[in-house]
């Protein structure tokens, strides 16, 4: 008995095309997280990176579409401040995500710096 190699198994390979695009960037606009807006958008986290490796300017507005989300939370936890509401549900939800996102902006920006660096103890004489 001869094993014949599978091809096309699994959830067929859909396109990162501007529709596609477009989708994900209102999606993180609206507040989901990258994540979750490729899976709404039916392509895989991998692929959605991959193209945002490959496309300067899509990684741009991608950049743009998760700081407009900041605003909108900042904006919210100002007029909480202003104007005091019964749900402190609310605050307390804005508040831990702007923590969330700090701490992922600190891991970023330490694997930016750490890509920069020279590996130490490499030397180029062999």
């Amino acid at each position: 008995m001869t094993t014949v190699a599978r091809r096309n198994v699994g959830r067929p390979r859909k396109d990162f095309d501007s529709s596609v695009g477009i989708l994900i960037l209102d999606l993180l606009r609206s507040g989901y997280g990258r994540k979750l807006a490729c899976i709404k958008a039916g392509i895989s986290y991998t692929r959605f990176l991959r193209h945002v490796r490959a496309d300067r300017e899509y990684a741009e507005f991608v950049d743009m579409a998760e700081g407009s989300r900041i605003d909108a939370c900042e904006h919210l936890l100002f007029r909480l401040v202003v104007e005091p509401s019964d749900t402190p549900i609310k605050l307390r939800a804005a508040i831990a995500y702007l923590a969330r996102r700090d701490r992922i902006d600190a891991i970023r920006r330490s694997r930016r710096e750490k890509a920069r660096k020279p590996m130490a103890g490499k030397s180029k004489s062999g």
